[in-house]
């Protein structure tokens, strides 16, 4: 094996001396880290290059020099040569060779040594790696990716390159640019005119992530104990997860697969780091909002053997939801400890800070059972709550408030706790590292849900709940106010325009109704969302528009495969026929959808029965109405108001409230 010796001096008139002598702390320094033998062996030494050790030097080219021979005793040190000539190499390159050498030897650098000798082989590949590493850098400058992946193209044949495959951080910055290439950001519906351009270019795509998984498992390989490692990998995954979700998006490949595999391997890198807020972050949204839509439908797919029961797979939802959500609480933790130990953090973390707690709102919310049903008012049947309502989904509600209001405050400037309703506003209306529309129509959409709550889904109204649906109120009415950011320009604010219409409507009062359908109004066309219009034909129903009602119903049943309540549009259309006194057609229709709610398995499906009775009572069947009556209070025995009419009706009252409808 050839060695190299490298020696230091402070100017270029010590260098022409033609020899170098080190005695005292010089020469300790340098016997301190040196092979003794690599040193007196002066015929394994084929190269001695000479470089200058001042910091103002470091640019300066090295010299060249030929052995004369080495004097070595106990207590100095002196080599003997003669200049050939300047050589390619700079002197902060040498230095830089020499502090990595004596760190791979985990001999660490003290007093730096102003003479050393090293297998030649190890240096050159030093010296190798610095200038790939240098050359990557300026490329990533420019985001030149592809230039990158060229250097080693095809990657297909780079485990033949044993010094590139055996080098993780070359790996690295490789793997990062083939994991850019690899993005699938573009619309493939929209910019691709035929399927042939479209798949040549989807099987590059997956070139470039097959290689990216390649590059990255290598890295863990090569260095099992770096987090960072498996974050990266984890990422390429959570990457795959985005690519397959958007609409427009890339369908070759499996969402629950890609979302295992990155929580698979971000588990592994919080193993080894407990405190990796990204790594927190990404996994608590794969849990929340990744892995319930995918759990809850992937069953279709699947044989009846393998499917899980809906049962089963809500529970395994909501474990994961509350997994996510710890998830969510360890990065909040995490972060507001930071100033205590690392105040550049604060900066670099904010971003997934916020939006922590933006999802962990947004987590709890999804815990809470709504229980909006349009049903209540096309028919006078509700006059108290559903059901038994439980302290932990009011838990989750106050939880869901508490953090979409503490984001709201931490994605601005100010450093208060809690806000009044207009300074919380004016809070909101900022874009931050979440976008403010999205920040003000949360905070309306969950004061409006405790609106609901609180006031027993509208009937039991109180100064509490009627508070929550002010505040719910401002918040819509800003965010279909407040501008969208660039990224966002092309949304429609469809969905807040009909969460403000049911909270208009909730007041039950004719003005609010008009005012509903003024809001909405302009977001209905074509493209209309199904539940959009069933909002705003309630609107119009309450407003005793009932023909323009009717027909925003039957233009949402269009698409049957995209509107996932047809039979609730076909309730709708049977208590206008009702209002408009058409008792057989709307017997027809009810007839139908009772059939199919019973075959699809609807839930609360009393109401039904209680529009049934309506038709058969005011039809004169006074034994089929009380018929149907009995089986809504079987369906439904915490209704109390069914069993007042069923009395009545016994009784053969006059039922106002019917006589209105």
């Amino acid at each position: 094996m050839t060695n190299i010796l490298l020696i230091g001096f402070s100017n270029a008139g010590n260098l022409e001396k033609g020899n170098a002598l080190w005695k005292g702390n010089f020469f300790n320094d340098i016997m301190s880290v040196s092979d003794l033998e690599k040193l007196k062996n002066e015929k394994s030494i084929k190269r001695v290059i000479g470089y200058f050790a001042c910091k103002n030097d470091a640019g300066e080219n090295c010299y060249d020099l030929e052995l004369g021979n080495i004097e070595l005793n106990e207590k100095n040190l002196k080599v003997n040569y003669s200049i050939l000539g300047r050589s390619e190499l700079k002197s902060y390159q040498v230095k830089t060779a020499i502090y990595k050498i004596l760190n791979e030897k985990n001999q660490g650098v003290n007093n730096f040594p102003f003479c050393i000798a090293a297998e030649e082989e190890n240096f050159n590949a030093i010296l190798e790696d610095d200038g790939i590493i240098n050359q990557i850098n300026k490329l990533k400058q420019t985001n030149n990716w592809l230039g990158i992946y060229k250097l080693y193209e095809p990657l297909s044949g780079i485990k033949e390159k044993k010094y590139i495959w055996n080098n993780e951080r070359v790996l690295n910055m490789l793997s990062f640019a083939s994991a850019k290439l690899s993005e699938v950001s573009v619309n493939l519906k929209y910019n691709f005119k035929n399927d042939i351009d479209k798949n040549e270019f989807l099987k590059k795509q997956k070139q470039y992530r097959d290689e990216t998984i390649m590059l990255r498992e290598r890295c863990i390989e090569l260095n099992p104990e770096n987090a960072g490692y498996y974050s990266n990998l984890g990422y390429s995954y959570y990457q795959f997860v985005r690519e397959l979700s958007v609409p427009g998006g890339r369908r070759d490949g499996s969402i629950l697969e890609c979302a295992n595999n990155c929580i698979k391997y971000i588990d592994k890198a919080l193993e080894i780091d407990p405190c990796r807020i990204t790594d927190l972050y990404r996994k608590g949204q794969i849990l929340t909002s990744v892995m319930p839509v995918n759990l809850l439908y992937s069953g279709k797919s699947k044989s009846k053997e393998e499917s899980k029961s809906k049962e089963e797979s809500k529970s395994e939802v909501n474990e994961k939801i509350k997994e996510g959500i710890k998830c969510f609480q360890k990065a909040e933790e995490v972060y507001e400890i930071i100033p205590e130990i690392d105040e550049k953090g604060l900066d670099r973390y904010k971003k997934e800070y916020i939006k922590s707690l933006y999802n962990a709102a947004g987590a709890y919310n999804s815990q809470v059972n709504y229980d909006w049903d349009y049903r209540k008012y096309f028919l006078k049947y509700s006059k108290e709550i559903t059901g038994v309502r439980g302290s932990v989904e009011s838990e989750n509600l106050d939880k869901s408030l508490y953090y979409i209001e503490k984001c709201i405050i931490k994605d601005s400037k100010l450093s208060v706790k809690k806000l009044s309703l207009k300074e919380a506003l004016d809070v909101a209306k900022c874009d931050g590292a979440v976008c403010g529309v999205y920040k003000l129509y949360s905070a309306g959409k969950y004061f409006f849900q405790k609106y609901w709550y609180m006031s027993g889904y509208g009937e039991n109204e109180n100064i509490e709940s009627n508070e929550a649906r002010v505040y719910a109120e401002n918040y819509l009415r800003a965010a279909l106010k407040f501008p969208w950011t660039d990224n966002f320009k092309k949304q429609s604010k469809a969905f807040i325009a009909e969460r403000l219409g049911r909270l208009l409507i909730t007041k039950n009062d004719k003005n609010e109704y008009e005012k509903a359908i003024e809001i909405m109004k302009p977001f209905i066309n074509e493209r209309t969302g199904y539940y959009i219009r069933y909002t705003y034909a309630t609107a119009l129903y309450k407003a005793g528009k009932t023909d323009e009602a009717a027909k925003q119903i039957k233009a949402s049943m269009i698409n049957i495969k995209q509107n996932k309540q047809v039979w609730l549009g076909n309730f709708m259309l049977s208590c206008i026929e009702i209002k408009n006194g058409n008792m057989e057609e709307a017997g027809k229709i009810l007839k139908k959808v009772i059939e199919e709610s019973n075959k699809n398995g609807v839930k609360n499906t009393d109401s039904l029965y209680v529009a049934e009775a309506f038709i058969k009572y005011k039809s004169g069947d006074r034994v089929s109405a009380l018929g149907a009556l009995e089986m809504a209070m079987k369906i439904n025995p915490y209704k109390k108001v069914y069993k007042e009419r069923y009395d009545k009706w016994s009784k053969g009252e006059i039922d106002f409230d019917l006589l209105e409808i």
